[in-house]
């Protein structure tokens, strides 16, 4: 008895020793305990406790290190990220023309916007604001909150004897974002329910100039709900129509929210869970 007492003691020793010299990664949803091998430009490299096989995490995804010493390391890539909650935070968005400053974040979707001068005397700069904010909408229906760049065309206003062209700006881009919703804090929310009231409904035509938004009665039948290891879905009516995906960009503990795209038009439905 004497000696198994010992001996389960040495294996708890054993044990705490063994996780007290792990490494901890904090990403948005969830920490790692691991064992760090290399931190290098981009990313980070380590093994899970009694594992060979090296891993690698891009800074981007990561908010912070402790290490088994105690040493605390923030990246500064996670921090300059910002919150995007609602619509009405679509000027929080980030816009990266650097490749490597989108690795490790997730992927939600394409984007393209265009703005055209009124007239001749329409100036650039301010078409090209125009075109970003159109931009910077979709990517927060779309729940992301930095969007990189692949194409940016600028053509400046052209004055003809016969006919006159005003300035244009084209741009294109891919949603990202370093946090997405957890599925199973959702479920907890959810509590088994399948019948929700909808509150909101907002639009986004590809060609509009801004957002249409009103207040919208009607319920949201759910019948099923679907993660693919990273992002996640409802299945559902929408006011008696037909039975469609949608995907859940954020929520809160009052409403979830969702989107949908049809036709070049772009849809959030805000939804209570009460």
């Amino acid at each position: 008895m004497k000696i198994s007492s010992i001996l389960l003691y040495t294996l708890l020793s054993s044990s705490g020793i063994c996780h007290g010299q792990s490494d901890t990664i904090y990403l948005p949803n969830e920490k790692l305990i691991v064992n760090i091998k290399e931190v290098v430009q981009d990313a980070v490299t380590f093994t899970y406790p009694n594992e060979s096989i090296k891993n690698t995490i891009f800074k981007n995804a990561i908010q912070k290190v402790v290490f088994s010493s105690g040493r605390v390391q923030i990246f500064s890539e996670a921090t300059n990220f910002k919150n995007v909650k609602e619509i009405a935070d679509w000027d929080l968005v980030s816009i990266s023309q650097v490749e490597r400053e989108v690795k490790g974040l997730y992927k939600l979707g394409d984007v393209s916007a265009k703005a055209k001068g009124a007239t001749t005397f329409t100036g650039m700069e301010r078409i090209k604001e125009r075109a970003f904010k159109k931009l910077k909408i979709q990517a927060t229906m779309y729940g992301g909150n930095i969007i990189y760049m692949t194409q940016l065309n600028s053509a400046g206003a052209q004055v003809g004897y016969w006919s006159s062209k005003g300035a244009e700006t084209s741009l294109s881009g891919v949603v990202y974002s370093n946090t997405i919703p957890e599925h199973r804090n959702f479920e907890k929310l959810l509590a088994g329910k399948k019948t929700f009231q909808v509150k909101t409904k907002i639009i986004f035509p590809s060609n509009a100039t801004g957002i249409v938004e009103g207040q919208l009665k009607g319920t949201f039948e759910l019948s099923k709900t679907v993660s693919d290891g990273k992002l996640f879905y409802v299945h559902g009516k929408l006011i008696k129509d037909k039975e469609m995906r949608f995907r859940v960009i954020r929520f809160d503990e009052e409403t979830f929210t969702i989107v949908y795209e049809d036709k070049n038009t772009l849809y959030n439905y805000i939804v209570s869970f009460k």
